[in-house]
């Protein structure tokens, strides 16, 4: 590292070095605050566990976009929704880049190369 970067670096940490503290105390910041994390794998093995995005929509549910479909978490199961080339009532394709849940609660579901689902679950 060049010695004038150092020099700032080791000043601006010596400034804010005294203020951490305090700002670990503010009262309100994030009153209450104690996370839980859960780690788990989504089903359908290695392809649906390539998470590409995920989204939590206005009921509560996790979606998950994956290579391998979309998935639905409630906290306690999972569902996993994918193309049936026999059945038009299913997603356009198993490999979703992103979701969006717009302002009346559809789900639409971007695919690579295969466009979009709008999905009222």
């Amino acid at each position: 590292m060049h010695a004038p970067l150092q020099r700032y670096l080791k000043s601006l940490l010596l400034t804010l070095l005294p203020v951490l503290p305090a700002w670990s105390e503010v009262p309100g910041v994030i009153p209450n605050f104690d996370p839980h994390f859960e780690i788990f794998e989504l089903p359908g093995g290695e392809v649906a566990n390539m998470v590409q995005c995920i989204i939590q929509d206005k009921v509560g549910f996790l979606w998950f976009g994956t290579r391998g479909g979309l998935v639905r978490y409630d906290g306690r199961q999972m569902v996993t929704y994918r193309h049936n080339p026999l059945d038009t009532g299913t997603i356009a394709a198993d490999y979703i880049n992103w979701i969006f849940e717009d302002s009346k609660g559809v789900l639409w579901l971007g695919h690579c190369c295969d466009g979009l689902t709008a999905s009222t679950r």
